[in-house]
C-alpha cells in the first residue's frame, strides 16, 4: 500500500464486559479476558472494521487485553496478520462531565499504556481494581463544567498534550448531548473541532444538522465533524460496527483524527467511501540517467509531486504517460511534432533508451490489477491482466484499456489552439465506448467493401446477361424468319419445323432440372458439413444455475442431431431411393425418346427442303449458336442468383454506419452539454456535426490528381458542405452524387448538370467527365468510406449573455475554465503537469474545495510548485523530489513519500515550495487544519 492517507472504517464507542449494563458473560480471569479479547478482534475482523476504540465509563482496565489480541493476532493459516493489517485499537475513556454532558476522550494508538493511570489520576478518576468484574460506579466530573477547562487540564501534562481529542457527545436530544436549548454559548465556546453520535448521523433534526455543519449564528457558525458510533455493550458483538465512520489518515493518532474533523467534507464519511474505480497504483523504472531507479506506489485520490525546478517532478509524469502510450507517437520530424510529444521523445531518448531501461505501470479496472511493461530501447510493450502471464500488445490497446486524461506544463491552456486537443477534451471520458463504436463501424466498413464488390461484379453480370439475353433474341428472331422462308414444304413438315424451337426449349429446361438435381445433392452435403461441424456449447463447472443451463443445452443438442439425422436420410433417399431415381430417369427417358422422334421428323423435314440447301445451312448454324446463346443466358442467370441482394445489403449496412456515426455524435454532444453544466455556464460546448473533412477531402485530391482540375474546387465542394445548415446530409448526397458519376457515365441521358453539390462547387461538365474516366469502385469506397468528423465549438463567458471564441480568452480564463470542469468529471486518472502555470492565487484557492470533492471520482496525479494545491488541497499522497547532489541540477531522485498529517512532509512543503508558510497559514486560518 502507498504511503499516503487512506479511509478505514471505525466504531469510536465500544464497552468492555466491565461495564454495568453489559449483555452477557464477564470474564475475570486474564486466561478469560484474553479469550475474550481474541474473539472481540475476530469479530472486528469479520465486520470489516480497521479501527476501534475501547472507551468505558471512566475506565481503561480492558484496552491493555484488546490491544493484546490486536498485536498478536494471526490469519486462517496460524500466521501474524502484518503490522499494517492489523486492526488498530484506541484507548479511550467516556466521560460525565459537570457542563452536564457527556464526552469520548480518544487517545494514541500508541499511547504508552504505563501513562493511562496517570489520566484517570489528571482527571481525579478513582477507578475500581482492574481485577473486578464490573468497573466503578460513575460520579459526574462536576469540577468541568466548562468544556475549555478540561483541555486546559489535559493540555497541563506534556504526556497528554496534542496526542488526545475530545469529542463531546451531539445526540439529537437526551441529557448527555450538548445540542440542547441553553447550550449554544457552552456549544460556541468548546474547544472542540468535533463530536459523537450514538447511532446515525441521520438522527439529527434540520435545526441541529445546521449546527454542526456551522451554518447557525447563534451557535457560532462552529462546524464539527461527526463520528457515528455503535455503543455495543452485547457479549455476542451483534452491536459491534452498526454505525461507523470511514476516517482519513496515515498514522492512527489523536492529531489525525482532529484533521479529520477539520477536513471533515473529505475526511469523515458516515457512509462507505466512494473511490476512483480505474487508479495507477504503481510505477516503476528501472533505470534512468536523470533520476536512477524509481520505485513509487500511489495513492487513489490526490497525489502531488513537489519539488524545487527541475528535481523530476515532471519527469516522473512523462515517464508515467510514456508507460501508458498516452498521446500515439507521430510520424512527423521531431521539429513538426507539438512542442508536448517532442519533449518527451527527447527524454524518453537521452535518459531511458541509454540504459535500456524498462518502465513497469500497475493500475486497477475496477480492481482488477492489470501491468503495462514498455521496453524503451526494444519498443516493445507487454501486458498482464490478473493472473494471466505478460503478453505482448499494441499501444492502441493500452490506450484503450486507461485512456488516461493527461496535460503536461501550458498544455492545458493550449487546448483551444489545436482542434484535435478541444476532441480529445471532450472525448476522453467517452473513450471506450467510442473506442466500441469505431471498431463496429470498421466491421461495417469491412463489410461494405465486400458487398460493394459484390454489387459490382453483379452489375457487370447483368451487363453480360443483358448482352448475351440480346443477342440469343437477335439468333432466335433469325432462325424463326429463315424457318419461316422455307417454301415448297408440305403443312405437316411446316408444323414440325416451327414447332422445333418450343422443342429446343424443352431441351435447356430438361438439361436444367438435370443440374438442379445434382445441385441438390451438393447443397445437402454442404448443409451436413456445417451441421456436424456446429459444437456442443460447454457448461463451466461451478456456476450456480448449470442444471437449468444444462436442461437448455440438451434441447439444442436434440435439435442439432435431429437436424444433421434428416439431412442425412434426405440425402440417402436422394441418391438411393429406388423409387426417386428411376422415376426420374424413366421420365427422362420417356422425354427423350419424344425429343428424338421430333429431332427425326425435324431432320427428314428438313430433308425435304434439299432444294433450300444454302437456307438449311444458316438455319443449322443460327440453331446451334441458338443453343449456345441459351445455355450462356442459363448460366449467367443462375451465376446471377449467387451474388443474392448486395445493392440491399448495402443499403441496410449504411444505415447501420450512418447509425453507429449518429450514436457517436450523440454521445459527444451530450458530452458537450454536460461540459457547459460542469462549467457553471462558463463554457458553452456544442458539437459540429460532420464539418471535420480533412481526410475527405485529401481523398477527393488525390481522385482528381492529374485531371489538370483546380485543388480550390475540393475545398469549395468542402465548404459547401460546412456551411449548410445539415453537414452531414450534405456530405451523403456528395457521395450519392459521386457514386451516380461512378454508375451512370456513358449513359444514355446522363446529366452531369444534375450534379448539384459538384456543380455548385464550380466543376464544370468537362471536369466531371475526367473524374469519371478515373473514378473506380474502389476509389468510389475510399472517398465514402472515409470518417468526416465532428468538431466541437468552445465558446467563453465574459459576463452574462456575452460569449467569445474559447481561442480568444485569456489563458488564464481557458485553464482555469477546463481545470474546473475536469475536477467534476468523472473518468479515468487526471496528470496534469503545474497547474498553477496559468492560473492566480486566488484562483487556485477557489478550486481547492473543488480538489476535495474531486478526488472521490477520479485519480488526481499533480506535480507543483504552488503550495495551496498541496496543502488546501489536503493531497493525500506527497512525493518529495530533489536533486541528487545540492545544486545539482543534473540529476534527482525522490526524496521522501508521505501524507500532510507527517511531519517530515510538512517541513519539505514549508522548505522547498513557494509559499508554504503562507498556505499551512492559510489552511489554518480559513479552513482551522
Amino acid at each position: 500500500m502507498d504511503k499516503g492517507a487512506h479511509y478505514h472504517k471505525c466504531d469510536f464507542q465500544v464497552h468492555s464486559p466491565r461495564d454495568p449494563r453489559w449483555h452477557g458473560p464477564k470474564p475475570v480471569t486474564d486466561e478469560e479476558r484474553k479469550s475474550f479479547a481474541e474473539g472481540f478482534i475476530s469479530s472486528c475482523r469479520a465486520k470489516g472494521l480497521a479501527a476501534v476504540a475501547i472507551t468505558d465509563h471512566h475506565d481503561l482496565a480492558f484496552f491493555p487485553h484488546i490491544k493484546k489480541a490486536a498485536r498478536e493476532e494471526v490469519d486462517d493459516k496460524g500466521r501474524p496478520v502484518p503490522a499494517e493489517m492489523r486492526i488498530v485499537v484506541f484507548p479511550g475513556i467516556e466521560l460525565t462531565l459537570g457542563v452536564p454532558c457527556q464526552a469520548i476522550l480518544l487517545l494514541d494508538a500508541n499511547f504508552p499504556e504505563n501513562q493511562l493511570s496517570s489520566v484517570q489520576a489528571l482527571l481525579a478518576i478513582n477507578p475500581a481494581p482492574p481485577e473486578d468484574p464490573t468497573h466503578a460506579n460513575i460520579e459526574r466530573l462536576e469540577r468541568f463544567n466548562r468544556i475549555g477547562d478540561l483541555c486546559n487540564i489535559l493540555d497541563s501534562a506534556d504526556y497528554l498534550k496534542g496526542r488526545y481529542i475530545l469529542l463531546p457527545n451531539v445526540n439529537e436530544g437526551g441529557r448527555d448531548t450538548v445540542l440542547r436549548a441553553g447550550f449554544a454559548g457552552t456549544y460556541k465556546d468548546m474547544p472542540c473541532v468535533g463530536g459523537y453520535v450514538d447511532g446515525p448521523v441521520a438522527q439529527h433534526g434540520r435545526g441541529n444538522e445546521a449546527i454542526v455543519q456551522g451554518k447557525n449564528r447563534e451557535y457560532g457558525f462552529k462546524p464539527l465533524g461527526v463520528i457515528q458510533t455503535s455503543d455495543n455493550r452485547r457479549a455476542d458483538f451483534q452491536d459491534l460496527g452498526t454505525h461507523v465512520s470511514w476516517i482519513k489518515w496515515v498514522e492512527p493518532t489523536a492529531e489525525a483524527i482532529r484533521q479529520a474533523c477539520l477536513a471533515r467534507t473529505t475526511r469523515i464519511l458516515n457512509t462507505p467511501p466512494e473511490l476512483p474505480s480505474v487508479v495507477i497504483r504503481s510505477v516503476e523504472v528501472s533505470n534512468s540517467k536523470f533520476m536512477g531507479p524509481i520505485a513509487l506506489e500511489l495513492n487513489p485520490q490526490l497525489n502531488c509531486f513537489i519539488g524545487g525546478r527541475g528535481t523530476g517532478k515532471s519527469t516522473v509524469l512523462e515517464y508515467l504517460r510514456w508507460a501508458l502510450c498516452d498521446q500515439p507517437p507521430a510520424g512527423a520530424p521531431a521539429g513538426e511534432m507539438p512542442d508536448v510529444q517532442a519533449k518527451r521523445v527527447s527524454l524518453i531518448d537521452n535518459t531511458l533508451i541509454p540504459l535500456e531501461a524498462v518502465v513497469t505501470v500497475t493500475f486497477l479496472l475496477n480492481n482488477v490489477p492489470h501491468v503495462i511493461r514498455r521496453y524503451s530501447k526494444a519498443r516493445q510493450v507487454m501486458l498482464k491482466v490478473g493472473s494471466g502471464e505478460f503478453e505482448p500488445c499494441q499501444e492502441d490497446d493500452v490506450r484503450r484499456l486507461l485512456p488516461i486524461q493527461a496535460y503536461s506544463q501550458k498544455q492545458l491552456s493550449a487546448v483551444s489552439v489545436r482542434e484535435e486537443e478541444l476532441y480529445r477534451f471532450v472525448a476522453t471520458p467517452l473513450e471506450k465506448e467510442l473506442d466500441r463504436l469505431r471498431s463496429e463501424s470498421n466491421e461495417v466498413k469491412s463489410l461494405l467493401r465486400t458487398v460493394y464488390e459484390r454489387a459490382a461484379l453483379k452489375r457487370g453480370a447483368q451487363r453480360q446477361l443483358a448482352q448475351s439475353k440480346l443477342e440469343l433474341d437477335s439468333v432466335t428472331q433469325q432462325v424463326r424468319k429463315l424457318r419461316g422462308e422455307l417454301s415448297g414444304l408440305s403443312p405437316e413438315d411446316q408444323t414440325i419445323i416451327v414447332s422445333h424451337e418450343a422443342h429446343l426449349s424443352e431441351e435447356a429446361v430438361t438439361e436444367s432440372l438435370v443440374d438442379q438435381l445434382g445441385g441438390l445433392d451438393t447443397t445437402l452435403c454442404n448443409a451436413l458439413s456445417e451441421l456436424e461441424l456446429l459444437q456442443e456449447v460447454s457448461i463451466p463447472e461451478g456456476i450456480p444455475n448449470a442444471a437449468a443451463l444444462e436442461a437448455l443445452r440438451a434441447l439444442v443438442e436434440q435439435v442439432r442431431r435431429e437436424a444433421v439425422s434428416g439431412v442425412a436420410a434426405l440425402r440417402a433417399r436422394l441418391l438411393e431411393d429406388p423409387a426417386l431415381h428411376p422415376a426420374f430417369e424413366q421420365g427422362l427417358a420417356s422425354w427423350r425418346e419424344l425429343f428424338a422422334a421430333h429431332s427425326q421428323a425435324y431432320e427428314e423435314a428438313k430433308g425435304r427442303a434439299a432444294a433450300q440447301e444454302s437456307k438449311l445451312k444458316e438455319i443449322s448454324i443460327a440453331e446451334a449458336r441458338s443453343k449456345t446463346l441459351g445455355k450462356a443466358v442459363q448460366e449467367k442467370e443462375r451465376a446471377l442468383q449467387a451474388y443474392g441482394e448486395p445493392e440491399a445489403e448495402y443499403a441496410v449496412l449504411r444505415g447501420r454506419l450512418r447509425a453507429s456515426r449518429d450514436t457517436q455524435s450523440a454521445l459527444l454532444e451530450g458530452k458537450c452539454a454536460e461540459l457547459t453544466t460542469l462549467s457553471v455556464g462558463a463554457i458553452r460546448a456544442r458539437l459540429r456535426r460532420g464539418v471535420g473533412l480533412e481526410s475527405a477531402r485529401e481523398r477527393l485530391d488525390g481522385l482528381i490528381a492529374g485531371t489538370r482540375i483546380r485543388k480550390n474546387k475540393t475545398q469549395e465542394l468542402c465548404d459547401f458542405v460546412c456551411a449548410a445548415a445539415e453537414p452531414v446530409s450534405a456530405w451523403e448526397q456528395v457521395l450519392e452524387e459521386l457514386e451516380k458519376l461512378l454508375l451512370g457515365r456513358g449513359e444514355e441521358g446522363f446529366r452531369y448538370e444534375a450534379l448539384a453539390a459538384f456543380s455548385r462547387a464550380g466543376f464544370s461538365t468537362s471536369d466531371l467527365e475526367r473524374i469519371a474516366e478515373r473514378l473506380t469502385p474502389e476509389a468510389f469506397l475510399d472517398v465514402s468510406l472515409t470518417d468526416v468528423e465532428d468538431v466541437p465549438v468552445f465558446e467563453y463567458r465574459q459576463r452574462e449573455g456575452d460569449y467569445i471564441q474559447f481561442a480568444q480568452a485569456s489563458a488564464g480564463q481557458q485553464a482555469t475554465a477546463l481545470l474546473r470542469v475536469l475536477l467534476k468529471q468523472d473518468g479515468p486518472p487526471l496528470l496534469i503537469d503545474q497547474p498553477e502555470e496559468d492560473l492566480d492565487n486566488q484562483v487556485v484557492l477557489d478550486i481547492v474545495e473543488e480538489l476535495w470533492t474531486a478526488k472521490s471520482r477520479r485519480q488526481l496525479i499533480f506535480a507543483s510548485h504552488n503550495a495551496n494545491i498541496v496543502v488546501n488541497g489536503d493531497a493525500d499522497l506527497v512525493v518529495v523530489c530533489d536533486y541528487r547532489m545540492a545544486g545539482d541540477q543534473s540529476g534527482g531522485l525522490i526524496k521522501a513519500v508521505g501524507a500532510i498529517d507527517v511531519k517530515e512532509i510538512r517541513e519539505d512543503i514549508t522548505t522547498v515550495m513557494e509559499g508554504g508558510q503562507k498556505a499551512f497559514q492559510l489552511r489554518l486560518q480559513k479552513y482551522g487544519f
